[in-house]
């Protein structure tokens, strides 16, 4: 991320702080990045959340598009996650 200096510059976060969130989740559940350009991450999740939907509103409030130009809606962004296991961020 730091190479690809990803940032969500529409959303007032530059790398730096995308980078304290995603270890964050780290933390919580384990992550491995496996895509950052300049404006999209990509992970897998290592142990899923055990709520659901707490995560996937947290996730749509660091990344509003993932649900605003993407999946539709809160429930879709679960079963996304529930399927793949993976998220896509990016903001435009």
């Amino acid at each position: 991320m730091r190479i690809a200096q990803s940032d969500a510059a529409n959303y007032g976060m530059d790398t730096k702080d995308l980078i304290e969130k995603l270890q964050q989740y780290d933390e919580d559940f384990g992550i491995n990045i496996v895509h950052a350009q300049t404006d999209t991450v990509g992970f897998e999740i290592l142990n899923m959340p055990s709520n659901l939907l707490t995560f996937a509103e947290d996730i749509s409030k660091f990344c509003p598009d993932i649900v605003n130009q993407g999946c539709g809606s809160i429930s879709n962004l679960i079963e996304i996650i529930d399927i793949t296991g993976q998220i896509l961020l990016w903001w435009d």
